[in-house]
């Protein structure tokens, strides 16, 4: 648990000794779950030896069949590996074989996956 206090000395003794102070304290763990998650995706893109991409979900192309059997796949086993077919910007659809890592953080809500394919 991570707690923020605060304090202010409001009353002093004849000889300068505090007597009274008000403050407050609050409970901040879940600002520094989200400064670590924060610190951990920063490192990921400064030390990662392979590109990063970042995606949504939705895919004009897979269905949610295909994305849900992926997450399955990287919860069961840490890894997916196949294909995902992309678009060009000129409209054209192709394929890429992709390799997709999950790292698991124990003490965080979030997970880091890495992607990489061969060329």
């Amino acid at each position: 648990m991570w707690v923020q206090d605060r304090g202010k000395i409001v009353e002093f003794s004849s000889e300068g000794n505090p007597l009274r102070m008000v403050g407050s304290y609050s409970d901040i763990s879940r600002r520094k779950e989200y400064e670590q998650s924060l610190h951990l995706s920063a490192n990921v893109f400064t030390y990662a030896n392979e590109a990063i991409m970042i995606t949504e979900r939705e895919s004009d192309y897979h269905s949610k069949a295909f994305f849900e059997r992926m997450q399955k796949d990287l919860g069961d086993f840490g890894y997916w590996r196949g294909e995902i077919w992309n678009f060009r910007k000129n409209g054209t659809l192709f394929p890429t074989a992709h390799t997709i890592t999950a790292v698991k953080m124990t003490k965080m809500r979030s997970s880091i996956m890495f992607y990489s394919s061969p060329i």
